[in-house]
């Protein structure tokens, strides 16, 4: 979870989860941001190609892909199994043309 400030424009904001997508060597570094993308509970857009159902939530990759200062990280909440993690990597590489 995290509690991003109030949005300018389209900007997102507010306390919402987010899954961060960044090595686990920089999440452990001195470096004092992560790499995340936003989850929305917004199911009808599960028949976007952008977007990837993970537990009844939907990661929205079309663009909320931001790096942001880890204080404004508030908990973690779980981990990804192996299968929702490879589910991941295959949107962010279709959605950043890695």
């Amino acid at each position: 979870m995290a509690t991003l400030p109030q949005p300018l424009g389209s900007e997102p904001g507010y306390r919402r989860p987010v899954l961060i997508v960044q090595n686990d060597s920089f999440n452990r570094s001195l470096i004092q941001t992560v790499i995340v993308v936003l989850i929305t509970s917004n199911l009808e857009l599960g028949e976007d190609p952008e977007m990837f159902c993970c537990q009844k939530k939907q990661l929205d990759y079309r663009e909320i892909v931001i790096t942001l200062d880890k204080l404004f990280l508030e908990q973690r909440v779980s981990s990804l199994s192996e299968e929702l993690q490879e589910n991941v990597n295959e949107g962010l590489r279709l959605v950043m043309y890695l």
